[in-house]
């Protein structure tokens, strides 16, 4: 895909004298040819240990790497060798750092699952309490009924016998039914001793749901102590991977940088041989075709390496923002110029690969952009960046309509 954004990095002076041919050129080519197998073979295994780093390869690459350095003994050999293993180790560490993590959210899982559980034997427990306090209640009240009743008749039985015993006492002695007293005081006792057995129900399953309350406590408590263990091995993982970036991302673009910078020098020497002794713009572009486009455009200062702090890596970005170039050249040259900069962009050479356009302010009028999409589209498989800015530029309908012909069939 494709991100538009505002951009305000100042602009690059364009220098002529970049393009004079080199007086030592020849004598770095033959040293060079003589390290020339060896220098790419070491590329090639530090390419391949770096990819495993980054997650693109198997571990036993690293140790395959490794082993073709039994029978090397030469010191430049060796100090390559430390390099591999280093970042072997690095590689590792990120490994374990992992697996400790996912071992943790594991555990947390596993956690939150019981504390789930308890909720719902909670949850079965309240139920549970609140049905027998509905009986409870019920039952009590249909004691307190019917005892209320049978005291209600006593008692009127009561009034009759005594109405009863006060006539019979003015001719005969007369006994008082104690019994009859009696029994109405067994039946209360007998109801407040049922009221009792209830109320010793009910606190036992009180006592039950405060031990499920305790259960569920010291469970939440475990949670929370295993979250802030969570939380403390992710701040010592970023502590470590910061760390690690910092020191794998210091030697990999040392790495890379001296192979583009191999690459680069090859090519800017082939070209500078066939370009003889034109040094001005304009004697360039006459002549030049796209296969001298990216040592024109690269001579120019304008393509380099700069660290993604979201990518954590570094990424080759051609950077023209608010470059003078056109406004400088005829309307002929502007063209010219465009088809060398479409062909570095969408570049077949082989050689490392543009992943950032910055175009933003460069003074492009439409015609100008549909000759230049024209390039791109006639190229469209070697494009491969993935973020181009083209902010504060004249570009018109013809112009919007060349890219969006362009975005359809570029790969996302």
């Amino acid at each position: 895909g494709f991100e538009i954004s505002e951009n305000t990095e100042n602009e690059d002076d364009y220098v002529t004298n970049n393009y004079g041919s080199s007086s030592n050129g020849s004598g770095a080519n033959k040293a060079k040819s003589t390290n020339n197998a060896d220098a790419i073979e070491r590329r090639k295994d530090v390419e391949t240990v770096v990819n495993v780093v980054n997650g693109n390869g198997s571990v036993s690459s690293i140790d395959s790497v490794i082993k073709s350095y039994d029978d090397k003994k030469e010191e430049e050999d060796l100090a390559w060798l430390k390099i591999i293993a280093t970042l072997k180790s690095i590689n590792e560490k990120i490994s374990n750092t992992q697996n400790k993590l996912k071992s943790s959210e594991q555990k947390q899982k596993q956690l939150q699952q019981q504390l789930n559980e308890a909720n719902s034997d909670n949850n079965k427990t309240n139920t549970n309490t609140a049905e027998l306090e509905r009986r409870l209640k019920f039952e009590k009240d249909e004691l307190k009924t019917k005892y209320e009743s049978q005291i209600r008749t006593l008692n009127a039985d009561k009034q009759r016998l005594e109405s009863e015993l006060s006539k019979v006492k003015a001719s005969t002695n007369y006994v008082e039914p104690k019994q009859e007293i009696k029994k109405v005081v067994v039946n209360e006792s007998e109801a407040a001793a049922k009221v009792e057995e209830l109320t010793k129900e009910k606190q036992q399953l009180q006592t039950v749901v405060r031990a499920k309350d305790e259960i569920i406590a010291n469970a939440k408590k475990e949670i929370e102590k295993l979250k802030k263990e969570i939380r403390t091995l992710k701040e010592e993982e970023e502590k470590e991977e910061l760390q690690l970036d910092n020191i794998a991302k210091d030697r990999a673009k040392k790495l890379l940088e001296e192979r583009v910078k191999d690459q680069q020098q090859g090519t800017m020497n082939e070209a500078q041989a066939a370009l003889g002794k034109k040094k001005t713009i304009t004697e360039m572009l006459n002549d030049a075709t796209k296969d001298d486009a990216v040592n024109i455009i690269h001579s120019m200062g304008v393509i380099k390496f700069d660290y993604d702090k979201t990518l954590k890596r570094d990424t080759y970005n051609l950077d023209l923002t608010n470059n003078s170039v056109l406004r400088r050249l005829t309307n002929e040259q502007r063209k010219i110029w465009m088809f060398l900069l479409g062909h570095t962009i969408c570049d077949k050479s082989g050689q490392q690969k543009i992943e950032k356009v910055k175009m933003s302010n460069m003074n492009i009028d439409d015609k100008v952009f549909c000759a230049f999409m024209d390039i791109l589209i006639e190229n469209v498989d070697a494009w491969a960046a993935t973020e181009w800015w083209l902010e504060s530029n004249k570009i018109g309908n013809e112009g919007m309509k060349k890219l969006t012909q362009f975005l359809a069939l570029a790969p996302e």
